[in-house]
């Protein structure tokens, strides 16, 4: 199965084109032990519906203050992801993008702990809801048609890459994205064309030098069946 073979800092698992990387930033170093404190003291469905009987006091306020931020949200769903907690982490990740749709780490948190836990129909879902809602955004867009591939179609991929294109014409990423799609199509020339105008915009690209390379043996193993 051809595949590029860049560092994937997204923990889709795989060596495979790297999606958006995991956000691991210095407040889930300082603040796990109070977002796990959180957690433990108001429950995840709790969080999740925000809808605890009110009894007035100052706790159940709190909670549902918390339940409606998305910005905790996502510290939260950072913290549960760092600790492997992954359907805790999705589920707050689309907590907070129910929130703040327009929040695109949110979106993509959510498409990777759910890929990560093998629900790669429902990641694709929640990016493609996303894309609709944004399509001008380059990193949702390279992250969904990266996840196409990945999920086995190309085709949709090739798709989506043109879309970013004509967002970001000189955008290497959404060209070798494109060439590793076309590459799994077969249709290799399209590919190395793909990958030489990436070399065109960055000689120095490794990525795209690899996969040319590799796209050009593709099509030459292809001529000898």
């Amino acid at each position: 199965m051809m595949t590029s073979f860049a560092p994937d800092p997204s923990g889709f698992g795989q060596r495979r084109m790297p999606f958006i990387g995991k956000t691991k930033s210095s407040v889930i170093a300082a603040g796990s032990g109070r977002i796990a404190n959180i957690v433990a003291g108001v429950g995840v469905a709790m969080l999740l519906t925000a809808c605890a009987t009110s009894n007035g006091g100052n706790d159940t306020k709190h909670e549902e203050a918390v339940a409606q931020d998305p910005a905790a949200m996502m510290r939260i769903a950072e913290a549960a992801e760092a600790d492997g907690d992954l359907p805790s982490a999705s589920a707050f990740y689309q907590r907070a993008a129910t929130l703040q749709p327009e929040l695109v780490a949110a979106q993509i948190g959510a498409a990777r702990t759910l890929a990560q836990q093998g629900n790669i129909v429902q990641a694709i879902d929640v990016l493609h809801s996303a894309h609709m809602l944004m399509p001008q955004d380059a990193e949702l867009t390279k992250t969904f048609g990266r996840l196409l591939v990945v999920a086995g179609r190309p085709a949709d991929a090739v798709v989506v890459f043109d879309e970013g294109l004509a967002i970001a014409p000189q955008s290497t990423a959404f060209l070798i994205g494109k060439g590793v799609a076309l590459n799994k199509l077969g249709r290799h020339p399209e590919a190395q064309e793909a990958y030489r105008a990436a070399l065109a915009i960055d000689p120095n690209d490794a990525t795209a030098q690899h996969d040319l390379a590799l796209s050009k043996k593709l099509a030459a193993e292809a001529l000898t069946h």
